[in-house]
């Protein structure tokens, strides 16, 4: 398996994480923020949740499976006493990805091909954790976010009383603002409050002053406290350099 370098991006990703905030990462392709997402992901489905469905979306659902592959192998790379299936025949398909005994399960999400049917996407989830890749290019991705907003907030009421932490992760590379959904994305990229490292040094209640204040509208047009940080690092931030973009380019 990859060995992945933890870069400053992938640092604040953890950190968002360990505090319970949610999070947009925009970095650069093939600087391992997914390997540091499926990671927290991973952390997520062994060791934070009980009775959870964790939602997974990708631009197509092929990719998507791809990704819960890849979460399959993180699993089962780790010592037998913290693989849930080491002792199983079969390894669980990808789109049963289940820990039985904590009843903790991996749901799959498809892309929508409606603003309709994208509002829907989570409805009737509680969502503490999730994972949306590629987020950015994701057809309807402010109408998935939109509808998926009530399922957010009342996770993470219920993390408070359980005293668990709760983290949605949209990660994507740079979006495309010739496109309906690079706009859209960078509508929500605006009114989103942007990380600073200066936060690692921020107590448990200025973290709190900071976010006060801060609201965004729900599809009902209620205001509602954010809780993410837009989270952006570039090729040299995340130790690559310049021949490193070049071979970028040349692909």
């Amino acid at each position: 398996l990859l060995r992945p370098i933890l870069s400053r991006a992938s640092c604040a990703a953890v950190w968002c994480f360990i505090h319970s905030l949610d999070f947009i990462l925009n970095q650069p392709r093939q600087t391992h923020k997914s390997t540091w997402c499926t990671m927290i992901l991973e952390y997520m489905f062994l060791f934070e949740y009980q009775n959870v469905e964790i939602p997974m979306m990708h631009i197509r659902q092929d990719r998507c499976l791809q990704s819960a592959e890849m979460l399959r192998d993180y699993i089962t790379s780790l010592p037998s006493y913290m693989n849930p299936w080491s002792k199983q025949n079969k390894l669980p398909g990808t789109k049963s990805l289940e820990y039985k005994e904590h009843h903790t399960s991996i749901t799959i999400l498809s892309q929508a091909d409606s603003e309709v049917k994208a509002k829907d996407k989570m409805r009737g989830f509680t969502v503490f954790g999730a994972m949306l890749e590629e987020w950015e290019y994701i057809p309807y991705n402010a109408a998935v976010l939109e509808g998926a907003l009530p399922a957010i907030i009342s996770g993470r009421e219920i993390a408070k009383e359980r005293g668990i932490r709760t983290c949605v992760m949209l990660l994507s590379t740079p979006g495309d603002l010739e496109t309906e959904t690079g706009r859209s994305a960078q509508k929500k990229i605006d009114m989103t409050p942007e990380f600073s490292e200066s936060l690692y040094d921020f107590t448990e209640a200025e973290l709190k002053d900071f976010f006060e204040g801060k609201t965004q509208k729900d599809e009902d047009g209620q205001e509602q406290q954010i809780t993410m940080l837009y989270i952006e690092f570039n090729y040299i931030q995340c130790r690559k350099d310049e021949k490193w973009l070049r071979m970028q380019y040349n692909e």
